[in-house]
């Protein structure tokens, strides 16, 4: 019989997200999950256009988010002034623009997934040597991450009028009043260490990480 922690363990590496890439018609899929639920709530029509795409999904709801790596312009980069990595470079250090991935289109239309989506993905990324995320999030969600030990760093106001159709087809989101945040990932495994539960949790979904950071490295190399 298993113990109430190994239960613990076992219930969370459940939730392990699945790596939607191929076919195409799958990543196509939550494409449509992630703009029909950005139309439900803020009644938005937007064209999700990140190429990586993950979800999550248990007891039959779903949490999903956009990857990009900065190898490319980033969305978010239409709110700075500067590109993404003078900003990387003024805040955390000296790091490759090819070192920064953006989250983005993050949607989840169940409680709690969201954030072990956003956790166990950057893991991945950290084995392939990404250093630094950026990402627009409301007050709200920016409080769940730092509550788990993370320390954000808010850039700037992610405004509308940025945007090239000043965010018209966005719906009610912007009044979310999201911001640009900046996380370095060399904080995780310091958060890992001091917290005995993730660290136990982070040995236990190890192998499983390590498969995800392989399906990283194969899709970011092609």
């Amino acid at each position: 019989m298993l113990k109430p922690k190994d239960n613990f363990l076992s219930f969370t590496a459940s939730l392990l997200p699945r790596f939607e890439l191929a076919p195409l018609v799958q990543a196509s899929h939550i494409a449509r999950f992630i703009e029909q639920g950005y139309a439900d709530r803020y009644q938005a029509e937007i064209s999700v256009s990140m190429p990586l795409l993950l979800q999550l999904r248990f007891a039959g709801k779903t949490a999903a988010i956009g990857i990009r790596r900065a190898t490319e312009p980033l969305f978010l980069e239409h709110y700075l002034d500067a590109p993404i990595e003078s900003y990387v470079r003024a805040h955390i250090g000296e790091i490759n623009r090819e070192q920064i991935v953006e989250y983005g289109s993050l949607f989840s239309n169940g409680r709690n997934l969201s954030t072990p989506l956003f956790m166990l993905s950057t893991l991945a990324l950290v084995h392939q040597n990404v250093k630094a995320l950026a990402f627009c999030a409301t007050h709200k969600v920016a409080s769940i991450l730092e509550r788990y030990g993370l320390k954000l760093i808010k850039l700037v106001k992610a405004e509308a009028k940025r945007l090239p159709n000043h965010g018209d087809n966005w719906g009610s989101y912007y009044r979310t009043n999201p911001h640009v945040y900046l996380l370095s990932l060399d904080q995780l495994s310091q958060v890992i260490r001091n917290r005995t539960k993730y660290l136990q949790l982070y040995r236990f979904l190890s192998p499983a990480i390590g498969r995800l950071a392989n399906k990283f490295e194969a899709r970011f190399t092609c």
